[in-house]
């Protein structure tokens, strides 16, 4: 659903800014944070107006995979996409609480279909 609000946090400033570029492309409405701690906040004060969340796996304060859990424990419904340059095993599972793990640098198209299959609203 295009009318659905985008989370991006991604404390790589060039990063967020070609992700925030790619997705008001594809027509979604984003809403980028650099802070983790802040994203949070976010999304304890309104959860219900993002469709989903797209994070770093890596940064400073919080990683992802922390950020994560305590969306999950805000609202379990958030859908989260993970992104991360760090090389994954094929075998490593996907944490419970992360819908897909797209690898840096990502593939835009990959992004837009993701978020396209996985986005609430």
């Amino acid at each position: 659903m295009e009318n659905a609000l985008v989370m991006i946090v991604e404390d790589n400033d060039v990063v967020r800014a070609c992700e925030e570029v790619y997705l008001k492309s594809l027509g979604y409405k984003t809403e980028a944070h650099a802070n983790p701690l802040q994203a949070l906040d976010a999304v304890r004060k309104d959860s219900t107006k993002y469709g989903i969340v797209l994070t770093d796996l890596q940064m400073p304060e919080l990683n992802g995979l922390d950020l994560s859990d305590r969306i999950r424990e805000v609202d379990p419904s958030l859908p989260i996409i993970m992104l991360t340059a760090n090389l994954l095993k094929r075998a490593t599972p996907i944490p419970k609480n992360i819908r897909k793990i797209i690898q840096k640098p990502p593939i835009p198209e990959e992004v837009g279909k993701a978020i396209e299959e996985y986005i609430r609203g």
